[in-house]
């Protein structure tokens, strides 16, 4: 839906499943509304049941409603195999892509915790904190995707060259405000979490101001990989970015500093966005080069 512009319905239910879950991890986390104290279960249990009431809700009013997608089940077994062929060509460089970065993820957490308890709290709260400020880049950057791919589909158009820079510019100046809101409001975030220990503070406020020099790599990778680069279909060279930059750069790193020098958790943390430093100044060449930049739908 978002990539033919009809966002709205999108957004609703995506709401009503945040308050869902919302409502559902204070009841079951903690006991509340007549329910027993489930603690990290019941956070499972909320992420689940809201999850499914949210895909009921969407694909009930898409049936309903006849809206937009609603095919049958004919239609989606009805199956093109020349045009398959096509699909996995530009889509499976992808798969390939998140599979290798989230076991990347899982390697990053396996090293913070071999520092201990208070080291893997630091970089969970961390991560935490980077996925609220980076939401407004995630619509962002899908929003680019949309644009951009709809002027890259029109034969001879260069609109998409003004578009990418447009939004380069945008996510340079947002990632800018971002960090600097970061640094002003780094002492009251531990506040938010009042029973974590004296280390776990200290070591959190180093990382956040870490985390908020680097706010814009994270704005322009993020627009750059999913908001240009996808949208050309160039997923080829995403996978090797990927591969370049965490399984042959950043991790090696951490896991060095972790297993090898024993580093405090600010300084491996450093070493853990060095991907995003790498691939920030990886991504600027290719973003420069437009080699990125094809036209998906011209042999559809």
């Amino acid at each position: 839906m978002g990539s033919i512009g009809k966002v709205k319905l999108t957004l609703i239910v995506g709401v009503m499943g945040m308050f869902v879950n919302i409502l559902l991890d204070y009841a079951l986390i903690y006991g509340k509304l007549g329910f027993p104290v489930y603690g990290i279960v019941g956070a499972a249990w909320s992420t689940l049941i809201s999850s499914m009431l949210s895909a009921v809700i969407l694909l009930g009013y898409v049936y309903w409603n006849k809206y937009y997608f609603n095919v049958t089940l004919k239609e989606i077994l009805s199956i093109r195999w020349d045009f398959a062929r096509k699909i996995y060509i530009t889509t499976l460089p992808l798969l390939f892509h998140e599979g290798m970065w989230s076991v990347g993820n899982m390697l990053y957490a396996v090293a913070f915790g071999h520092l201990g308890v208070a080291a893997l709290a630091t970089y969970q709260l961390a991560l935490t904190f980077n996925r609220y400020f980076m939401m407004g880049i995630f619509g962002f950057a899908y929003a680019a995707r949309v644009m951009i791919g709809e002027k890259l589909s029109q034969v001879e158009s260069g609109e998409y060259l003004i578009y990418a820079r447009k939004f380069t510019r945008i996510a340079l100046y947002s990632g800018v405000v971002v960090g600097a809101l970061i640094l002003l409001l780094n002492p009251y975030f531990v506040h938010l979490f009042p029973n974590i220990s004296i280390e776990v503070r200290t070591s959190f406020r180093h990382v956040m101001v870490i985390q908020a020099v680097v706010m814009i790599m994270f704005f322009l990778n993020n627009l750059w990989i999913v908001g240009m680069f996808r949208a050309g279909g160039d997923n080829l060279y995403t996978m090797k970015l990927v591969l370049v930059t965490t399984w042959l750069i950043a991790l090696p790193l951490v896991f060095v500093g972790v297993y090898v020098f024993h580093l405090p958790v600010e300084i491996v943390y450093m070493l853990f966005v060095f991907e995003e430093v790498a691939k920030a100044g990886f991504g600027y060449f290719r973003y420069r080069s437009n080699k990125w930049a094809r036209n998906l739908v011209r042999n559809m």
